[in-house]
């Protein structure tokens, strides 16, 4: 059902004005989860609710005004969501680099927000500084125009929101600042002797290999 929606949403729906949004309410109080949980089990539904970021069982008016506004105006930019409904994870659609690229909003375990954005930019210094990839890279992309499109608006988020940890797929130093360092000391530590450690393992940033200077 997911991969069908993410079809729809990026091919000719889109093209025919047509917005394609799908919801997965997950634990709602409702008669089927009475049944589900044995007559809300205090064990069952503990369970369940450890399923869910936000520690509680939903019911169905948040469901519905979710649902309310995907049919509304006010989500007329709005096409390519899994509407979770539990707060955990937000698809946002990143056209451009490949045909329904979406990026990723979650929380990490400590609960700092992430954005995964795969490959609607390679380098988090470049995109700091508004920099595109040189033009061979550019001829890479599906859309270019559009690529180019997303890319300014990543650069708005990375400067305007700092506290939001922007992550290409492929940026080590994106990486790097995410990772706490305790946790890449453990991941990566120095030679015996000394020596250049673990950060001679990570692989040269894209910032160097795929942008103009």
């Amino acid at each position: 059902l997911q991969v069908l929606h993410h079809l729809l949403a990026a091919g000719e729906a889109v093209q025919a004005g047509v917005r394609v949004n799908t919801v997965s309410p997950g634990g709602i109080d409702t008669p089927m989860l009475d049944r589900f949980t044995g007559g809300k089990n205090p064990d069952s539904v503990k369970w369940l609710q450890s399923l869910h970021p936000i520690g509680r069982i939903g019911v169905p008016s948040e469901i519905a005004k979710a649902v309310a506004f995907l049919l509304s105006d006010d989500a007329s930019f709005v096409t390519g969501h899994d509407l979770l409904g539990d707060g955990s994870l937000i698809g946002v659609p990143l056209p451009g680099h490949s045909h329904g690229q979406l990026g990723l909003f979650i929380p990490d375990a400590g609960g700092r927000p992430a954005f995964l954005v795969a490959d609607a930019c390679w380098s988090l210094p470049a995109l700091r500084d508004g920099r595109l990839p040189a033009f061979p890279a550019l001829l890479v992309n599906a859309e270019r125009r559009r690529y180019v499109d997303t890319f300014r608006g990543l650069t708005g988020i990375a400067r305007r929101e700092t506290a939001v940890a922007l992550l290409p797929s492929h940026c080590t130093v994106a990486w790097r600042e995410f990772t706490p360092p305790l946790s890449r000391a453990a991941a990566h530590p120095s030679p015996p002797g000394g020596g250049a450690g673990g950060e001679g393992m990570f692989t040269p940033d894209p910032d160097q290999t795929r942008h103009a200077p």
